[in-house]
């Protein structure tokens, strides 16, 4: 009787994982010819389409061919307005956040693809322009939380726009740029960047405050911020100054506007922190920057000059006697 041939199984068994599709070889294709020249508002939308089933489906292949995409198409405004009008920019820069472990790291090299042209774009706008403050607006909202180096480059712009004409800070302040800054200082916390953030508001609050004390009440959180920002780096003396610079127009401008303002002031805590930054330098031995403090936001904030004299000339506590008007 003849052996009986041994019957072959159909599982994969358990061990072996499932390999992960590549993408199509036509949609490979298509992204791989997508350029400036021939790129419409249907053609943005099936690259978002196929970066969406890309991520879905674990398709690197695809994650990557789109990435390349997006930097070749980003270097070019026409596109950078095709695809904020075609409303993409939002979905493209939210998978920013996705795990790194699955398809995150993929992502992200998209997300990075559109940012580094927006940042050339960013660099390069005009501010005579002055129909360009929306587009400047809308990419320091969307992707400025996103990405530091965009953040910079929208912070360089503002300032720019606001150096061209006293009423584009006007529009830009209509147009929600504290919220803007605000957002800014949530998600970046580079000292460097936030003392530029600094510099960029206090351009932005020196006007007469009919102008500002509106918008600020609007963002008034954004004042506690500051002072928070500032007692994270008590010994940064370039940071101590744009800050406390910044909190002293708040609170000159607001004095005969706006008691929410200056009752935020007094509530952050901001003549404490000129107090201890006072202190903190006087300890190590520079009673000129606590001068030069002092000089900046301590007279406004209450804080005498006779006390100052009294630290620098040896006792090193300042008298808690001043304090600011109302409190």
């Amino acid at each position: 009787m003849p052996p009986k041939k041994p019957v072959r199984s159909t599982s994969t068994g358990a061990a072996k994982k499932k390999s992960t599709r590549g993408g199509d070889s036509e949609d490979l294709e298509f992204l791989g010819a997508l350029t400036e020249e021939v790129c419409t508002e249907k053609e943005v939308m099936r690259l978002t389409k196929l970066m969406a089933d890309g991520r879905e489906k674990r398709q690197k292949d695809v994650l990557v061919a789109c990435a390349e995409a997006l930097e070749r198409l980003c270097q070019s405004t026409k596109i950078l307005m095709l695809l904020k009008e075609a409303s993409v920019i939002p979905t493209i820069a939210a998978h920013a956040a996705d795990p790194s472990e699955v398809t995150g790291k993929y992502m992200r090299k998209c997300v990075e693809a559109m940012c580094r042209g927006v940042v050339i774009w960013l660099d390069a706008v005009d501010p005579i322009d002055f129909m360009e403050l929306a587009n400047l607006l809308f990419f320091a909202h969307e992707l400025g939380g996103v990405d530091e180096d965009l953040a910079m480059s929208a912070l360089g712009a503002i300032e720019r726009f606001a150096h061209h004409r006293p009423e584009h800070i006007m529009t830009m302040l209509e147009n929600g740029v504290l919220r803007i800054l605000h957002a800014m200082l949530s998600e970046h916390r580079n000292s460097e960047f936030v003392e530029e953030v600094f510099n960029v508001f206090y351009l932005l609050c020196d006007l007469p405050c009919e102008g500002i004390y509106e918008h600020l009440e609007e963002e008034l959180d954004i004042i506690k911020t500051v002072v928070q920002m500032l007692k994270s780096g008590p010994l940064n003396l370039r940071l101590q100054l744009a800050g406390l610079r910044l909190i002293g127009v708040i609170y000159t401008r607001a004095q005969t506007h706006s008691e929410d303002i200056c009752q935020m002031v007094r509530k952050a805590g901001a003549q404490e922190l000129v107090k201890g930054s006072m202190q903190k330098l006087l300890a190590a031995g520079f009673p000129d920057h606590a001068a030069w403090l002092h000089v900046v936001a301590g007279r406004v904030l209450g804080l005498d000059a006779p006390e100052l004299m009294l630290a620098a000339s040896g006792n090193q506590t300042i008298p808690n006697q001043t304090m600011l008007p109302g409190s």
